[in-house]
């Protein structure tokens, strides 16, 4: 019930009003920027109140995630890439990654 009010409703509706707004939902949150909030909260709570007769609890934090990568959060990560080497393992991973985040990775490393 939860997800489908989340997600189902409330976050498209969201994005039907606001489609130039970006929406996340992580776990048992919903995120977009700071000064669509407002309209975001009102949207949760209207629908709550529609669809459950009740509002629901909600807590706001503002999250500014810092543009410059930790070094052992890079290395972390940097440890659990595999090499693909064989055309086996190449058609297998392929599927799995979008061409688009192969451009965007490509464009984002060349600058």
């Amino acid at each position: 019930a939860e997800s489908h009010l989340i997600l189902d409703v409330v976050c498209r509706d969201f994005h039907q009003k606001y489609p130039a707004a970006p929406i996340f939902s992580i776990h048992d949150a919903i995120c977009t920027y700071p000064e669509y909030l407002p309209d975001l909260k009102n949207l949760l709570l209207e629908h709550s109140q529609n669809l459950i007769s009740k509002p629901v609890g909600l807590k706001e934090s503002i999250w500014e995630p810092d543009p410059i990568p930790n070094q052992k959060d890079v290395e972390k990560v940097w440890k659990k890439i595999r090499k693909v080497n064989t055309p086996t393992k190449y058609k297998d991973k392929s599927h799995s990654i979008f061409p688009s985040n192969i451009e965007r990775g490509r464009k984002f490393l060349s600058t």
